[in-house]
């Protein structure tokens, strides 16, 4: 490996030999030359879409909960009977007594609607989420 012909001096880059100025000058225009023809442009719009990806991981509800009470991707598990795992939109809404989420088919997971006198089921239980994506625009 080359050794570097810059360092960072206050937070500055700088030519850490002056009698290397003319190479350090080729460099620049050889990066230069790669970034308009598309090598350099390439990996970096590679990283944006891999930032991009990160975000949309599905995040377990046991390491985070949603912050504000914006619907979400939500995966479910049954609790009971045979085995089940789906998808379903949900948003986590907080209440003096403790969050819950609120599934927009099965209603509040995690509620008795008989003893909490309100539509939900105990059937699932939220595993994981992750934000919706933003909406179609043309």
């Amino acid at each position: 490996m080359k050794e570097r012909l810059t360092t960072y001096h206050c937070g500055k880059a700088v030519i850490k030999d002056k009698n290397k100025l003319s190479e350090a000058m080729e460099k620049l225009a050889e990066f230069e030359e790669k970034e308009k023809c598309g090598e350099w442009l390439d990996a970096i719009e590679l990283a944006k879409i891999a930032i991009a990806l990160q975000s949309q991981k599905w995040i377990p509800v046991t390491e985070r909960l949603p912050k504000d009470e914006k619907m979400c991707l939500v995966n479910l598990e049954k609790t009971a009977g045979i085995p089940e795992t789906l998808m379903s939109i949900a948003n986590y809404l907080v209440f003096p007594d403790g969050g819950h989420w609120n599934d927009i088919k099965h209603g509040f997971l995690g509620w008795d609607r008989y003893k909490n006198g309100s539509a939900g089921t105990l059937m699932y239980k939220v595993v994981a989420w992750m934000p919706l994506p933003k909406p179609y625009k043309e």
